[in-house]
């Protein structure tokens, strides 16, 4: 009985400084300057993820046979010169910008009312943005391209990211 007190404290402790450490990590990022959601065409496919959570990619997208497995769960899409991975986790402030590569850096902002932790541009062709979903374990999606000329269509995917509303 002793052990089973020890056990339920312990996690309480843990499960509040869980939540002030996602508190603590709004305030460690600066606010992403003219960031906003881009427009996606009518014809990309609308791709519904777990708990709520739904991007757009390109029609030319398709399951990555070869993809990694991913520990708490994950997809990967090719399409042509593109890549699209949604990988879920427990991610930190600098997730998206380590995700982005080289030179990027980390910023925050709001998309179709989710908080965001988005990566800024960087050396290599990759965008990456956390999806602040309150889960345990969140969606990063994060889109590479051979071509520089795709990095427009890799903001709009990475920017893609909402909630379903919930029936109440």
């Amino acid at each position: 009985m002793r052990y089973d007190a020890l056990f339920v404290g312990a996690s309480l402790a843990l499960g509040s400084g869980g939540t002030s450490i996602r508190a603590a990590s709004d305030e460690q990022v600066a606010r992403c300057d003219s960031f906003a959601a881009r427009a996606v065409p009518g014809d990309w496919q609308r791709i519904e993820q777990r708990d709520g959570f739904v991007l757009f990619i390109p029609p030319s997208c398709a399951p990555d046979a070869e993809a990694p497995r991913f520990v708490h769960g994950g997809s990967r899409w090719r399409c042509g010169t593109l890549g699209v991975d949604v990988v879920w986790g427990m991610w930190g402030v600098g997730t998206a910008a380590e995700a982005a590569g080289d030179e990027a850096k980390a910023c925050g902002a709001t998309l179709s009312g989710v908080r965001v932790v988005a990566s800024t541009p960087g050396k290599e062709h990759r965008r990456a943005v956390w999806y602040r979903t309150g889960g345990v374990h969140e969606p990063l999606v994060v889109a590479w391209s051979s071509v520089a000329t795709d990095l427009a269509t890799l903001e709009a995917i990475t920017r893609s990211g909402t909630l379903k509303p919930t029936a109440r």
